[in-house]
């Protein structure tokens, strides 16, 4: 691979030369990419004597370990410092397992140590582009690149996630990076730098979003973070619901855990400033925001029912002046400091909320406005619907992790089956939770028929279908 003289000449300008690199790749039975990320790992250009690449196996099935070793061997065989680090028991899940890798090492002067998940496939120059920020600036901990995905347009599971995570990656990360504010490691497609890492006390081993909780507290001690938005790492998404329900159900139980456990650090550590300590708590307003807004929705059927026939009565007027006043202060006072994030949701998830209260309120010339975005837009509706079904379990995983249920302690590998393959694919019983809210929505179709709110009861109705489509979900992604 031809690499620009410009970008080589940084490295080549450094006083020590190219730094030492150590490349980890912790793996659980990636039974699909298991091989093929060690060979695209030993393919990343950089001096072969100042790169490390480690397979961390913490495979239980024999036949994914031959495997593992021919290719290791084989990497080694070609010249690369290739090789594959086990141990006894699987303690500490992935933060664990690379802790015990960096362990295997830590005789070695390596300076920096890139993190990549099996299914990834990173750029052959993803070092060149990543590595320089650090060398340069010794101020930054970390620099994160961008997930792109390869199974994107598989499914309608597939696209939904694009749409998140693109957004996610395209907007949030990226302007948090650039406003100077705090964003988090994503876990993997990385670079941390060693003294930054064991300065922070090292991944945490009783964490399930190890990424999170070490990126907390390095943030708490002064570090800085960088996003690089042009340097691209495709990966897998989930392709089925029950494997994209574990990894959400991890993605925000664990979080919650370590909001308690690092609230009370962040307002007390004295080596940042009062808007580092905003920016890094407002990071989990997110999820608070999310939550709200999903209770909402389940609610909002019976708020209108509740409200129509409008009367101008008390318990009405309250409703009103609280709602908008809330409104109000947060669109003043939070908006603002973080717009795009609170645009993204607020145009995404406000409208399943809007709906029914627009199809039952709206003047007959104005109910043309929400029906002309669903034809503009076709492809919203879908969103929508899947929005509330996944913001209910989102909202349980968040509970699971402010209560420290035992759930969240664990660690459910989410399963990838490389692109265009379902081999060993096991189907999910039907979701009972979504069931029971199937149920309420059918409930509320009746009532708003009761009430002869008609339009509501279109809207309930598409909810009784969406929240049963979730529940057989594993049959029909």
């Amino acid at each position: 691979m031809l690499l620009p003289q410009s970008l080589v000449s940084r490295y080549e300008q450094l006083p020590n030369g190219y730094p030492l690199v150590l490349v980890q790749l912790p793996m659980y039975n990636e039974e699909a990419h298991c091989e093929v990320v060690i060979e695209r790992a030993c393919r990343m250009e950089w001096p072969r004597d100042r790169l490390v690449i480690q397979v961390c196996d913490d495979s239980t099935r024999d036949d994914i370990k031959r495997r593992i070793d021919a290719k290791v061997a084989d990497m080694a065989a070609a010249g690369h410092a290739c090789v594959v680090v086990r141990r006894p028991a699987n303690i500490g899940y992935k933060a664990g397992n690379m802790v015990n890798g960096m362990r295997a090492v830590q005789d070695l002067p390596w300076e920096y140590v890139a993190v990549f998940d099996a299914d990834f496939e990173m750029p052959r120059d993803f070092l060149f582009q990543t590595v320089w920020h650090m060398a340069e600036d010794p101020r930054l901990a970390f620099v994160q690149t961008r997930w792109t995905f390869t199974n994107g347009y598989d499914n309608l599971l597939c696209w939904a996630q694009r749409v998140s995570l693109n957004y996610h990656f395209a907007v949030e990360q990226r302007a948090r990076s650039f406003m100077c504010t705090f964003f988090g490691f994503n876990g993997t497609g990385g670079v941390w730098r060693r003294t930054a890492l064991e300065g922070a006390g090292g991944w945490n081993m009783d964490s399930t979003v190890e990424d999170m909780d070490l990126s907390i507290r390095a943030y708490v001690q002064g570090w800085k973070f960088r996003y690089l938005d042009w340097v691209h790492c495709p990966n897998e998404l989930p392709p089925t619901l029950s494997a994209y329900k574990t990894q959400q159900f991890r993605w925000n139980s664990g979080p919650m855990v370590v909001l308690k456990q690092m609230l009370a650090t962040i307002w007390t550590t004295d080596k940042v400033n009062f808007f580092d300590r905003l920016s890094c708590s407002y990071f989990f307003f997110r999820f608070i925001y999310t939550a709200f807004l999903t209770i909402v929705s389940l609610m909002c059927p019976a708020i209108v029912i509740w409200l129509d026939p409008w009367r101008w009565d008390w318990p009405n007027y309250a409703f009103l002046i609280s709602g908008n006043t809330s409104a109000l202060v947060f669109w003043w006072l939070v908006g603002p400091l973080f717009w795009p994030y609170f645009l993204f949701q607020t145009v995404s998830v406000t409208p399943t909320l809007l709906l029914p209260l627009s199809l039952s309120w709206l003047p007959p010339p104005l109910l043309l406005l929400p029906l002309l975005l669903l034809v503009v837009l076709p492809l919203l509706l879908l969103l929508l619907l899947l929005l509330p079904g996944i913001g209910y379990f989102r909202v349980y995983a968040m509970g699971s992790g402010l209560i420290g249920s035992e759930k969240t302690k664990g660690w459910k590998v989410t399963k990838k089956f490389g692109k265009g393959k379902m081999g060993g694919r096991a189907y999910h019983k039907p979701y009972t939770l979504d069931l029971v809210i199937a149920v309420y929505y059918l409930g509320m179709t009746f009532a708003a028929c009761w009430w002869r709110l008609w339009l509501l009861a279109s809207f309930t109705w598409i909810m009784v279908f969406s929240f049963l489509c979730l529940s057989f979900g594993d049959y029909l992604f």
